[in-house]
């Protein structure tokens, strides 16, 4: 059976690629996995910009640190990433993101990971989209000391214990020797700090808007969107 939201995205990244006036943002997910509800995120869609979706595909460039090398493929796989990953963690970099780490790896063995920004907006089908906007993607250098760097300054969130064996064997990396020997997998540790500070940002702008101007009509959310192929 053909997943149709596969399809739509399938069919976005293509239009994104060959007809660049027409999506300033593909929809990765029309909702939020309840994985990263359980830690603060809303049920909204996740959006990704059409020019991240470039850069994305776009071979690695050692002149241009956004261009990513990944395959179409593994764009299609982020909704499987999403929800189910490997790791989640508060962002080090950015104090409104969470960091999802999934259990594959680019073409150069380097883990996957993605940042996802709470409670932004995007431009979805001409319409302003109040989403969680997935702002990078990329395969991660140095990970195993980025993961112990996270460890220390306590930014985990959860960690599936096998999908992280898999990733370990992946890329070839000991990530497990990291944590101790009390650490508690499959569970969620704490909710995110970065999320409730992403909120508070949300909505003090909310707020400031709502005060110069009325909201807009044309802002919708995801279930108003139709998710198949046109």
């Amino acid at each position: 059976m053909i997943d149709m939201n596969l399809q739509r995205l399938s069919y976005e990244i293509d239009a994104t690629l060959t007809h660049t006036e027409l999506y300033k943002s593909v929809m990765v997910s029309a909702h939020t996995p309840e994985i990263l509800q359980q830690v603060g995120l809303e049920d909204l869609p996740i959006l990704m910009s059409q020019n991240h979706v470039r850069n994305c595909l776009s071979p690695k460039d050692i002149t241009n640190p956004q261009f990513h090398g990944l395959t179409k493929n593994n764009l299609l796989q982020m909704p499987s990433f999403l929800n189910h990953p490997a790791i989640l963690l508060d962002s080090l970099t950015d104090d409104q993101s969470i960091v999802i780490v999934s259990d594959s790896v680019d073409d150069d063995g380097l883990p996957i990971i993605a940042a996802i920004r709470s409670y932004g907006e995007g431009q979805y089908q001409l319409s302003t989209v109040q989403s969680n906007y997935l702002t990078s993607t990329y395969g991660r250098n140095n990970f195993d000391k980025f993961l112990h760097h996270a460890l220390e300054l306590n930014k985990v969130l959860y960690v599936d214990k096998k999908r992280t064996q898999s990733l370990e064997r992946c890329s070839q990396l000991r990530l497990l020797k990291a944590y101790t020997t009390n650490f508690e997998f499959n569970k969620i540790i704490r909710l995110s700090d970065n999320v409730s500070q992403g909120k508070a940002a949300y909505y003090n702008n909310f707020l400031h808007k709502s005060l110069v101007v009325e909201a807009p009509s044309h802002t919708r959310k995801a279930d108003q969107f139709v998710v198949g192929v046109d």
